[in-house]
């Protein structure tokens, strides 16, 4: 049973450490232990700064033809925040060593710095202007591009769920002291006001996909630090988003058994 997990730099995990501490590792750990008499295999297809757009382009060109079971969308933040109509350019040298070194490196402790230092290289800190002046188009183009995958599901006869990420804010999380200056830094009680607008969109995309699920306060029962900005989440908050995933996928993946 193939599961494919798409969505941005929040579902291939900055400062992961590894695959597996990504939250599709951890979900892949879950169905390991699980009772299921039949091996899933869940693949880490999240590419950064993507949103829905480039989702359903390599879920249309790429991914049907590894024949997945079911394909998890988990996104909102890119569609949000990126400029409407935004397409990825090719990472810099800088900006791929700065990835490498906040992925890979064993010393853990000190790879904040280090890609603090090579992304911020000449910069000071700032509060970032959210632009809302184009959210009814971005939330359109978003409805649009989730229930073509949902359709796509439907045609090639593999399960869609669409997940609403949570941003920094969402829920009833008690915000601590480095989320709420990170909370000013990125205006997000601005920010949440627009993103409330694809919530709102998740009843008509019921119709057409096979589940939604309005993953915005799954944190709320946690009072330690689970963002490292606005919306990224420290690695081990991973391990959340994945029991949150299993608890949701759980039943669909079987019934496959049964059948």
């Amino acid at each position: 049973y193939r599961i494919f997990v798409v969505g941005g730099s929040t579902t291939i995990s900055l400062r992961a450490p590894s695959d597996e501490q990504t939250h599709p590792g951890f979900l892949q750990e879950l169905f390991n232990k699980s009772e299921l008499d039949f091996k899933v295999e869940v693949i880490n297809a999240g590419i950064p700064s993507f949103a829905s757009s480039q989702e359903l382009s390599i879920i249309q060109n790429k991914i049907v033809d590894f024949e997945p079971d079911l394909i998890i969308v988990y996104d909102g933040t890119n569609d949000l925040n990126l400029p409407y109509g935004y397409t990825p350019e090719k990472s810099s040298f800088r900006s791929t060593i700065a990835d490498g070194f906040n992925r890979y490196l064993l010393f853990w402790e000190t790879v904040p710095v280090i890609y603090h230092i090579f992304n911020n290289f000449g910069s000071e800190e700032k509060t970032y202007d959210f632009d809302s002046s184009t959210i009814e188009s971005k939330v359109k183009l978003w409805k649009q591009n989730i229930d073509n995958i949902c359709k796509i599901g439907d045609e090639k006869d593999f399960d869609v769920i669409i997940l609403l990420q949570p941003i920094l804010g969402t829920g009833n999380k008690k915000l601590t002291e480095y989320e709420q200056n990170q909370y000013d830094i990125f205006q997000h009680e601005k920010v949440l006001e627009s993103y409330e607008k694809f919530a709102n969109e998740l009843i008509y995309l019921e119709k057409s996909c096979t589940e939604v699920k309005d993953f915005r306060n799954i944190f709320d029962s946690y009072n330690q630090t689970i963002y490292f900005d606005n919306a990224h989440v420290k690695y081990q908050s991973n391990e959340i988003i994945a029991e949150n995933i299993f608890n949701t996928i759980y039943p669909i993946v079987e019934n496959f058994e049964k059948n």
